[in-house]
């Protein structure tokens, strides 16, 4: 990244500083009247996780609540505390860690509705097995009271920097089962440094050394755990809502958990923090405790893993589409198809098909080389439709004086049409870069800690948006300064008049 950018990213710190602090009073102005009882909710803005399905409970009650769907519950609680939700849906369990964090969070002194809570079995090979196993575990937890004793230690005595799995005793002499988990999900799911701990992973390492099994965890969105079990890229989905139409496509084993849902809403604000002090706290949290720096840079390591290797091979892949085009009408046809196609859908729809249907019997292959071959195919494509437009707008003549001085076709256009045809296609190629890795955001969707996972993963810990995703935003626009700079680098070096400058500079001999 060039240094002249260094003040841009300090004026943008110093903005949303600014942005921030003005929001805050905005909301604090702009305060909607607190809701006492769920009777009076009629149009208001209730915020539910998405694949919970709370909101059914509230919708027998207040057919009239406007649902509004989030990923995460932190994001519910801040939009909560900014006013764009009047209220939420969430179990006692996340209210109890929530106003943990935040002091004024309230909540309607009667639940909504229950939910019941299970394991999810994919309907696999493994199923029958699977099922026989975690019925007869459950109820030997049940009937040895070593539920209640899982529910008391990482429930209702939660203590997060105390409670920590047992991960010894697994042999995986019957092989690895594969388990789909939601992180940012304390205390059930979440990351503490670089480790899983929770009541779901604590259940499954009891479980796989109950039976002999080694686990294989995907941290994935909540809402694509149902998603990963029905398609059988997962064996066991944890933490699943049972409902009667989710069990018709998969088998839910349970309940072993019933939890009560309430409404909550926004109650009286404690004394205040001083702004700086707050803000040092806050960065404490994101970057210090728990070493959380190091998820950052590891999920900047990944989105640039996966941007880099899509992009080399997505052009290799895409000029040998090119050449292939040019040498066969069929073969451009079916190029011209699939290229339709691809831009006709969604990138994550892509990913998704890829990940849950393509390579679903491909247990062993890691999500983010499933993202490298989608977005692999995705740049190769785009690089076939930029090589053919640069390449159409050289002109005829430059080929036929090529062959007039007895060049052939491949050398007229690997020597001549080629290096003119680049020139046009890199700022092109830039743009494309830049939009690839933005477009990598979505890739924790297939159980990938990228950087904007990263973060999710942070604020789900640390119930704090601020330096989150301040940081995510700072490090993607050094990633695409970082690849403007290289790919500038490459167009200097590939340029006919620099070719032609470095044999110039070799003939000058200065004394």
């Amino acid at each position: 990244m060039k240094t002249k950018q260094f003040p841009l990213l300090c004026l943008l710190f110093a903005a949303t500083l600014i942005l921030a602090m003005l929001s805050g009073c905005a909301a604090r102005i702009n305060q909607a009247p607190p809701i006492t009882s769920s009777h009076q909710i009629t149009n208001e803005r209730v915020g539910v996780q998405v694949g919970t399905l709370y909101e059914q409970g509230l919708l027998e009650k207040c057919p009239d609540a406007n649902i509004v769907y989030y990923h995460l519950p932190t994001d519910m609680l801040v939009a909560l505390e900014q006013g764009k939700l009047d209220c939420f849906l969430t179990e006692d369990i996340t209210y109890r860690i929530g106003k943990r964090h935040f002091p004024w969070l309230d909540c309607l002194d009667d639940p909504i509705s229950s939910t019941h809570v299970g394991a999810a079995i994919s309907k696999n090979s493994k199923h029958p097995l699977l099922q026989s196993q975690l019925e007869e575990f459950m109820a030997l937890l049940e009937s040895s009271g070593t539920a209640d004793e899982m529910k008391k230690y990482w429930l209702s005595e939660f203590d997060p920097d105390n409670c920590e799995v047992d991960r010894s005793g697994i042999t995986g002499e019957n092989g690895t089962v594969a388990v789909a988990v939601e992180n940012g999900y304390e205390p059930f799911s979440y990351y503490k440094g670089d480790e899983l701990q929770g009541f779901d992973i604590d259940f499954i390492y009891r479980f796989c050394r109950a039976y002999g099994y080694a686990p294989a965890f995907y941290c994935v969105e909540y809402d694509a755990i149902p998603i990963g079990i029905s398609t059988g890229k997962f064996d066991i989905g944890m933490s699943v809502v049972i409902s009667e139409e989710r069990g018709e496509n998969v088998t839910i084993i349970g309940p072993y958990l019933t939890l009560d849902v309430y409404v909550a809403v926004k109650g009286e604000a404690e004394e205040k923090v001083g702004f700086f002090s707050s803000l040092v706290d806050k960065f404490e949290k994101t970057f210090i405790k728990e070493n959380r720096w190091l998820l950052f840079v590891q999920g900047a390591g990944t989105t640039l893993l996966i941007t880099a290797l899509s992009a080399l091979l997505g052009t290799v892949f895409g000029f040998v589409l090119y050449l292939l085009g040019k040498k066969s009408r069929l073969i451009d046809k079916i190029n011209g198809l699939v290229s339709w196609f691809i831009g006709g859908i969604p990138t994550i729809l892509l990913l998704m098909v890829l990940y849950y249907l393509i390579f679903v019997d491909w247990a062993t292959i890691d999500g983010i080389w499933v993202a490298i071959i989608g977005f692999t195919i995705l740049f190769g494509y785009t690089v076939l439709e930029i090589l053919t437009t640069s390449v159409s707008a050289i002109g005829k003549g430059q080929e036929e004086g090529a062959r007039a001085l007895g060049y052939n076709s491949t050398q007229t256009f690997f020597h001549v049409v080629l290096p003119q045809a680049l020139r046009i296609a890199f700022p092109q190629i830039k743009s494309e870069l830049v939009s690839l890795i933005k477009e990598t955001s979505i890739v924790g969707y297939i159980s990938i800690s990228d950087l904007t996972r990263v973060s999710d993963i942070v604020r789900g810990r640390t119930y704090e948006a601020f330096f989150p995703l301040i940081t995510t935003t700072i490090i993607y626009f050094a990633l695409i300064g970082l690849i403007l700079f290289v790919v500038k680098r490459l167009e200097i070096e590939m340029t006919a008049r620099s070719i032609r400058i470095k044999k110039i500079k070799k003939g000058i001999n200065v004394r």
